[in-house]
């Protein structure tokens, strides 16, 4: 803990009204001083009592060390830096919006959830943009009983990370999967919490979910409600081609469900065609030549017969064969 947010700690603590209890979870093995995240947590936790007297620090044994603030709020990190001025407010019962940076769900939103969720949000102590997003999942925690967020620093257990495939932060996990990276909408997220089926997704969010590797999800969720979303087509026609490859493997799933579902697909994408630029065209020619669907296939004739560029129609060639 470094001098900083030692005197942050000892102001803190002046100021509290009344006591703050925090429960410590330690394993076996830290209890033994054999394991290094939960030493760091334990001798985090001693040193904050030491600071802060007023902070009465409970410990309990578990398989996974961390520290628990509130009933659904656990840290399994150590606060430093923006992070500590978090933890504290959050203990305390301060925390305030990151400047609308980041806004916490409408509460309507949050009333509709019918059982509980939980959001683990993977940070490291150097990324800028994290504290606006742990902020917010903090407010929507304590704004809600129902949501449990535990936030975790990758590189203090950075098997963790690795298992779930964490490649970048903040890096937020919904406990059925969803994933989302870097900016986040809370109300997306919400949504997505509600009811997968049902949620109205933007187009950053299905972009963060195919790009985590999860476009059999979006396919699924579009399957259920019966209905394309707009933002699909958006990431169909998407500048960058990681993300229009991600969202034709999305559309590979469509087509072996439901055929009547590929044909919207087919149609939405014709109406933007001759606004994309030449590179777009050429993936949409060849996601008509994967369907194999007969509508697709007279668009590509279309194509071959109109006045396009010599590579678009070289798409169209490839598409057909």
């Amino acid at each position: 803990m470094n001098p900083s947010d030692e005197r942050k700690i000892e102001e803190w603590g002046r100021r509290l009204a009344d006591t703050v209890s925090i429960e410590v979870v330690l394993d076996g093995d830290a209890q033994n001083g054999r394991s290094t995240p939960g030493k760091m947590i334990a001798g985090f936790c001693e040193r904050l009592n030491q600071l802060a007297p007023e902070v009465t620090v409970n410990q309990k044994e578990g398989t996974e060390p961390g520290i628990r603030i509130a009933p659904n709020i656990v840290y399994q990190a150590v606060p430093e830096n923006q992070e500590m001025d978090i933890f504290l407010d959050a203990l305390d019962g301060t925390l305030k919006p990151a400047g609308g940076v980041i806004e916490p769900p409408d509460m309507d939103r949050l009333s509709r959830l019918a059982s509980s969720v939980r959001l683990d949000v993977y940070i490291s102590s150097h990324c800028p943009f994290c504290p606006h997003v742990v902020t917010a999942l903090l407010l929507t925690a304590q704004a809600s009983e129902r949501v449990n967020v535990k936030v975790v620093d990758g590189t203090l257990f950075p098997e963790k990370a690795q298992s779930l495939d964490i490649k970048a932060v903040p890096t937020v996990i919904l406990d059925n999967g969803f994933r989302w990276t870097g900016q986040v909408d809370m109300n997306e997220i919400m949504a997505v919490a509600v009811s997968g089926a049902d949620a109205d997704f933007g187009a950053e969010t299905l972009k963060s979910i195919v790009e985590a590797g999860n476009a059999e999800t979006v396919a699924k969720m579009m399957l259920d409600k019966g209905e394309i979303y707009s933002a699909y087509i958006d990431l169909l026609t998407d500048e960058k081609w990681s993300v229009r490859l991600g969202a034709m493997v999305v559309f590979e799933y469509i087509a072996e469900s439901d055929d009547a579902m590929a044909g919207q697909v087919v149609e939405a994408l014709w109406e933007r065609f001759d606004r994309v630029d030449n590179s777009v065209k050429g993936d949409i020619l060849h996601l008509y030549g994967e369907s194999g669907r007969p509508d697709a296939r007279k668009k590509v004739e279309t194509v071959l017969a109109g006045d396009y560029a010599e590579e678009v129609k070289e798409s169209a060639r490839e598409a057909l064969e």
